[in-house]
This record gives C-alpha cells, sequence and structure tokens, in this order.
C-alpha cells in the first residue's frame, strides 16, 4: 500500500490508487527531497570501502572511494568484471576520509543482487539481455520478445504480470521457479477500488486526522500477523492451517487443474 512509502510527517494526500506505480512514488519521494531541501546532502556513486572507531577522538572515521557516475547502481560482480576489462579507473576515481560522531547505517540486506547462478548452462552462448530485477534495465524492449523470468520473490510478482501488458507488450513470458510462494490476495481499499480511488483523495485533503488514521490502520493490519501467524503458540498454528487452505482454494480457483500441484507450497506458511 501507498502508506508504506510514505512519511508520517509529509502525507501525500493524492495518491491515484492504494498500490500506486513506481513513478508515482517516485515522484512523492522527489517532492519530498525538494520540500524538505536536503538534494544536496545526498551523495550517491559513494561506496563506503571502510569504517572504523577512533577510540582517542571518540569519533567514527570513514573512508569513501568516489566512483565514476553511473557506477554505483552495478552489483559487486558487475564492477569486478568491469575493472578487470577496463581497469580500476573505470569504477573507482578517489578515496577520501571523513570523520564524525554520529553513522547510521542504512545499508538494506538486499542491496546486493545474487549473480546469475553458474549452474544453468547456456548463459555464454545467450544472445539476449540478461539483468536482475533489482538493477533493472529500462533500455531493454521487451516488444514481442519471448521472455523468461527465473525466481518468484515479491519482485517477481509485482513485474510479471506487466510485461504482457503495455507498454512492455511481451510476447511470451516463461516464469522459472524452485519453490512454489505463498502469495495472499491485494487487500480491498475501503467502499472498493473504484471508489477509493474516485474518493480518497478528497477526503484525505479535506477531513483533518483521516489520511493519518488511514496510515496507522494500514500499519497496524500488517503488524497483525505476527499476533495471528508468525509467533509460535497452538493458536498461531491454527491461524496457519485456515489461511493456507484459503491459499490453496484460491489457487484451485483461479489457475487450471494441472498447475495445482507445482503451485501449491509445501511447507508452512509464515
Amino acid at each position: 500500500p501507498a502508506a508504506f512509502y510514505s512519511f508520517s510527517f509529509s502525507l501525500n494526500y493524492k495518491w491515484t490508487s492504494l498500490y500506486p506505480e513506481g513513478e508515482e512514488i517516485y515522484n512523492y519521494l522527489e517532492h519530498i527531497t525538494g520540500k524538505y531541501q536536503f538534494v544536496d546532502k545526498i551523495q550517491v556513486n559513494t561506496d563506503v570501502s571502510e569504517l572504523r572507531w577512533l577510540e582517542d577522538e571518540q569519533l567514527w572515521e570513514a573512508t569513501l572511494t568516489h566512483m565514476v557516475p553511473g557506477t554505483g547502481d552495478l552489483s559487486r560482480k558487475a564492477m569486478h568484471q568491469r575493472i578487470a576489462e577496463h581497469g580500476r579507473e573505470s569504477v573507482y576515481l578517489r578515496q577520501e576520509i571523513v570523520r564524525a560522531r554520529i553513522v547510521v547505517s542504512c545499508a538494506g540486506g538486499l542491496v546486493e543482487p545474487n549473480a546469475w547462478p553458474s549452474s544453468i548452462p547456456g548463459r555464454d552462448s545467450f544472445e539476449g539481455p540478461v539483468f536482475h530485477s533489482a538493477r533493472w534495465d529500462h533500455s531493454v524492449d521487451f516488444n514481442d520478445k519471448n521472455v523468461v523470468v527465473i525466481g518468484t520473490g515479491c519482485s517477481a510478482a509485482q513485474f510479471v504480470p506487466r510485461l504482457i501488458k503495455k507498454p512492455h507488450n511481451a510476447k511470451s513470458v516463461t516464469q522459472v521457479m524452485r519453490s512454489p510462494p505463498w502469495v495472499v490476495p491485494k487487500a480491498v481499499p475501503p467502499g472498493g477500488k473504484e471508489k477509493y480511488e474516485k474518493y480518497s483523495p478528497t477526503l484525505f485533503s479535506n477531513i483533518p486526522g483521516m489520511a493519518k488514521l488511514f496510515r496507522f490502520m494500514c500499519f497496524a493490519a500488517g503488524e497483525s500477523d505476527w499476533f495471528t501467524i508468525f509467533d509460535d503458540n497452538s493458536w498461531n498454528h491454527r491461524t496457519r492451517k485456515k489461511l493456507e487452505l484459503q491459499m490453496v482454494d484460491r489457487i484451485k480457483e483461479m489457475v487450471p487443474e494441472k498447475y495445482h500441484e507445482i503451485l501449491t507450497p509445501d511447507y508452512a506458511i509464515g
């Protein structure tokens, strides 16, 4: 939901849907950086090569390696390959040492995408473009192409259905999976999708506190899963089993019978 991509101190009252597309979220974040005037505080294409604590000075010392513009988005493997082919200067420019009293690490756990599996043959002979969804190549034209997607993670759940639609218009999409995921349906917004998209911008903009209340409800609903599904007690076990049966029934309703077995997870939900 859009609430998960917004800040409590600067809400967006005019989301076009409960699940806005990436461009709309990007525009919101761009608006935030301008509104609070910290664009000049953001430094991209910079690698924190080393971070150490100076006991005598009671300071952190960070070694920053400034990179060629655009290379900051490369994976480690792609960086090493580029250095091997074109030299270190094709990625790194210079180093800088800075000191600070406080350092906050915001590196996500999924910041580094997995490399191409070496166990899959044919990579060297494949003539089409290959990229990880976390490093999306916007230059690739999917129109009338046969596309293969490896994996069934959250990202795949978002972009796979879109590949056969405009503006991508892929000829076919084949998804390769190791394990089928549990897929829950999207939450339906209050009043239904059409009424929510029509009236929510007006209601959120004109009724004080309504947008904050709705945002809180979205977070509360998400956090409630811990108490109903993820804890380890007899009640949670029963709740998980009930939800699993509902999800299996949903699979049977939505997909042809020949796919029921391969799309049904063989592990517990949660």
